[in-house]
Parts: C-alpha cells; sequence; structure tokens
C-alpha cells in the first residue's frame, strides 16, 4: 500500500514539474517578431510592403533584448534603461515607416499592452486576501 502511494505522488510530482516547465519557456526572438507582427498587422493594417520592413525592424530589436535578457548587468537599473534605449530605436524606425494613422494605432496598442502587463504584474504580487 505504502509502494502505490509513494508512486502516485511520485507521478504528481513528475507530471507537475513537466507541465511547470512546458509553460515556462521562453520564446525564441523570431517567435516574439512573428506574435507582435501579428498583433501590429491587427491594429495597424499593414501593407504587403510595410510588413518585411517593418518584421525586420522587430526581429532586430528581440535579438537585442534576448541578448540583454541573458547578460549580467552591472547594476540593477541597466538592463531596464537599455531594453527602454531599444524600444525607442524601435519606435523611431517604426514611425519611418507607417503612416501617421498607423503609427498612432501601434502607439495605442502599445499602451494598452502596458497596462495589461501592470494588471498582471499587480496580480501575481498583491497581497493575500484571508
Amino acid at each position: 500500500m505504502k509502494t502505490i502511494k509513494l508512486m502516485l505522488m511520485m507521478s504528481f510530482i513528475f507530471i507537475g514539474t513537466t507541465i511547470f516547465a512546458q509553460n515556462n519557456q521562453q520564446r525564441t526572438p523570431q517567435e516574439r517578431t512573428e506574435n507582435q507582427l501579428k498583433g501590429i498587422n491587427k491594429a495597424c493594417n499593414l501593407t504587403k510592403e510595410q510588413m518585411p520592413k517593418v518584421e525586420k525592424i522587430l526581429l532586430n530589436s528581440n535579438t537585442k533584448m534576448e541578448e540583454l535578457r541573458t547578460a549580467k548587468p552591472a547594476y540593477k537599473g541597466e538592463r531596464m534603461e537599455k531594453m527602454k534605449v531599444i524600444s525607442d530605436e524601435q519606435d523611431a524606425q517604426l514611425k519611418a515607416f507607417l503612416t501617421p494613422e498607423q503609427y498612432q494605432k501601434y502607439l495605442t496598442m502599445k499602451e494598452q499592452q502596458k497596462e495589461k502587463a501592470k494588471e498582471r504584474r499587480q496580480g501575481q504580487g498583491g497581497t493575500p486576501s484571508f
């Protein structure tokens, strides 16, 4: 009987860690780019000529961001400062390829994503309710 209980408990632990590992995998810069491109295309209705240019900008930014994620920063805020610079460069490059209306829609979409991320962070780190 103890053996059966032990086997069941070990099975649950194994299944739980496997599921957690699958959900916690990092996406590659290419996968991030594809997801972002879909979102921008949906929000801004990109033309066929704009798609490869925007994809190239996004892939370049995501590759730089991935390098920052794996590097060890010299001080606490360094990574965030560098990510902000990359984001600002991306915005400037996108502004050159998008129409003013598309760029405004892009900024609106980006702001909405920031709000969603903020809400998720507050939900994860909020105070427990008793």
